[in-house]
């Protein structure tokens, strides 16, 4: 049987072993700007040796694990392409639901004002905007280059959202009033939690689990920290907000929902199960202050 010709698509992809050839076709649409048909359609499509070179330089990251989408600097989210760089959290495709929440939490007529903690990408705040265009929607984050990919993301998509630079649910934004709290905060315990070996390795562990420095007294679940401080922000008796939606660990979420469920200002909570059948996302309706 004759070697593939590594000259062709079809041949690079020949060459890969079979658990390979998903990542390659992602990374060959996006180096030769085409979509996956035309690669299944055109397998004798030529690679020059200029491309071939390119090509070599990609997958050497990819075999290095870096995350296919910090290589491409895309992110499928909701339908859209978002951009993403190392040192900013990669849209996961079970967010979506946090998104389809909020979406149902409020009505789609009207102006609600929405704000999103710990933006990263911007992904959640601007499907929101572009799924429902009359919404004020304000995107937050302690990353200056969370903040700035989020912008970026924004002039691609001209969303019209704003992204401003906060720690969590910060005074200043607790002095507003806002219909809808949403966020995927950080919410892992790697002493805990089982991280997957590329996830630790390439993405922001600012994003992933609270620091040091953010410790609640009486608090000893880890993964609970920032999720707890939103919470006790939103709780605040000049605080002005009607809803909160969380996405959060199944752990995390139990154990908030139990340290929440019978706060004065909770009007009602409940936990949604994911895809997956888990509950971990939390959503909580406040009493008027």
């Amino acid at each position: 049987m004759k070697a593939p010709l590594v000259s062709t698509v079809g041949g690079l992809l020949a060459s890969l072993g079979k658990a390979d050839q998903a990542d390659a076709i992602w990374l060959l649409c996006s180096l030769m700007d085409i979509n996956r048909s035309d690669i299944i359609l055109n397998p004798n499509r030529a690679l020059d040796a200029e491309f071939l070179k390119d090509w070599r330089k990609v997958w050497k990251r990819r075999c290095n694990g870096e995350p296919l989408q910090y290589i491409v600097g895309l992110a499928p989210f909701y339908g859209r392409e978002f951009l993403v760089k190392k040192g900013v959290l990669i849209p996961r495709p079970e967010t979506e639901f946090l998104v389809e929440l909020c979406l149902k939490a409020m009505p789609a007529e009207g102006s609600p004002r929405v704000l999103d903690v710990g933006t990263g990408s911007g992904a959640i705040a601007l499907t929101l905007k572009l799924e429902r265009p009359s919404w004020q929607v304000l995107g937050t984050d302690i990353s200056p280059k969370a903040i700035a990919i989020a912008r970026e993301n924004n002039e691609r998509e001209n969303a019209g959202v704003a992204f401003e630079k906060h720690d969590l649910f910060s005074p200043a934004l607790r002095a507003q009033e806002w219909d809808l709290v949403v966020s995927n905060p950080p919410y892992l315990n790697f002493a805990k939690d089982w991280v997957a070996p590329d996830v630790e390795a390439w993405e922001p562990k600012l994003a992933l689990e609270p620091l040091a420095g953010k410790e609640v007294k009486g608090l000893e679940e880890r993964g609970a920290w920032c999720a707890e401080r939103i919470l006790q922000g939103c709780a605040e008796g000049t605080s002005r907000v009607k809803q909160t939606i969380l996405e959060l660990s199944p752990r995390v979420a139990q154990t908030l929902e139990r340290r929440w469920k019978k706060h004065p200002r909770v009007s009602a909570l409940r936990r949604e199960a994911d895809l997956a059948g888990r509950k971990r996302f939390l959503l909580v309706a406040w009493k008027d202050a």
